[in-house]
């Protein structure tokens, strides 16, 4: 017997709309952020906005009636331009609680690392769109993967994805085999609605793929033209740099992010890790890590708090005496 999802309560999806408002700034680099007691609860139950009410005010003295009434109307003309934009990000916060519910994103560690990801997704994206001959193999599998779970690359015969444009919507069945794809009868697949989203499947689904308009949209995304070294790895892993896995920490709820993976750590694990990765590869002498930043989450013994930490991220460190500690990886 299948085993029923518990939906989340409506409690719950506020929250992780209310965690989305407060990521926006690593989704959206041009975003400045929203302070969460400015977020009222209308916002968060994704409720439509309802236009002011119509006041009968009288034409100030000096002026027309029919000058008044222009003005008037340019007035509701702004009012109700500003309500729709506030309504679209409404529903596109509401899509990417939906989307990120699905996935079990719903911490605000996950929700960070999910957006990195997805945005390094869009880079590579960005790159492939660049090539002189872009390959519309390429095309197709970053954004499915950006569409449907940035975390994970999209692998084997892409035949066996139906694709089905809606009216303001994408819906993507993904078969298990080419011979299910083959069947008679439509399966159900997942319907996106996320406006951005639909968007980026427009361009690069479209009978002629739409390059320029692909790359307009993710530098509008991305704040600018975006770096390459800021895509995702050669083998498609998220945070893969050119030595090695990337070690992300979460301070906040002490949690190390390595590549796609995440452990929980004690503090003074976490902020031993933090330190150790921000020198880069060069090593931190237990004096530095006994310094006023810290060393009062990690203590005296760094050599106790790296030995104890989990078997893959304690194996990225190297410890030597009268030197230090240090980011390293081994093959």
């Amino acid at each position: 017997m299948n085993k029923q999802v518990k939906k989340p309560d409506a409690a719950a999806k506020n929250e992780l709309r209310r965690t989305i408002v407060s990521c926006l700034g690593i989704a959206y680099p041009k975003y400045r952020g929203e302070k969460l007691p400015s977020v009222s609860e209308q916002f968060l139950q994704g409720k439509k906005t309802k236009p002011p009410a119509k006041g009968n005010r009288r034409a100030p003295a000096g002026v027309s009636k029919s000058d008044h009434r222009k003005v008037e109307h340019g007035i509701r003309q702004i009012v109700a331009t500003a309500m729709a934009d506030a309504d679209s990000v409404v529903e596109h916060i509401d899509q990417l609680a939906k989307h990120l519910s699905r996935l079990g994103c719903t911490t605000k560690a996950n929700v960070e690392h999910y957006f990195r990801v997805a945005n390094r997704t869009l880079v590579s994206l960005y790159f492939a769109a660049r090539q002189p001959q872009p390959s519309p193999d390429e095309l197709k599998r970053l954004a499915l993967r950006y569409a449907l779970d940035a975390r994970r690359h999209v692998e084997g015969d892409l035949r066996r994805f139906k694709m089905r444009r809606l009216k303001d919507a994408w819906e993507v069945v993904e078969h298990s085999s080419l011979a299910v794809w083959a069947l008679p009868f439509r399966l159900p697949g997942r319907v996106l609605r996320d406006f951005y989203t639909v968007s980026v499947l427009d361009c690069v689904f479209a009978r002629k793929p739409q390059i320029f308009d692909l790359m307009g949209l993710i530098e509008e995304q991305l704040g600018g033209v975006p770096s390459e070294a800021d895509g995702l790895g050669r083998n498609g892993s998220p945070e893969a740099e050119r030595h090695g896995p990337r070690i992300t920490v979460d301070l906040t709820n002490d949690i190390v992010w390595l590549d796609e993976k995440a452990f929980s750590v004690t503090t003074a694990q976490a902020y031993f890790v933090d330190a150790v990765a921000a020198a880069h590869g060069n090593w931190m002498t237990v004096k530095e890590l006994a310094s006023e930043e810290h060393g009062l989450f990690i203590g005296p013994r760094p050599d106790r708090v790296c030995k104890a930490l989990p078997p893959p991220i304690r194996n990225l460190i190297e410890a030597k005496g009268g030197c230090g500690f240090r980011l390293t990886w081994r093959g």
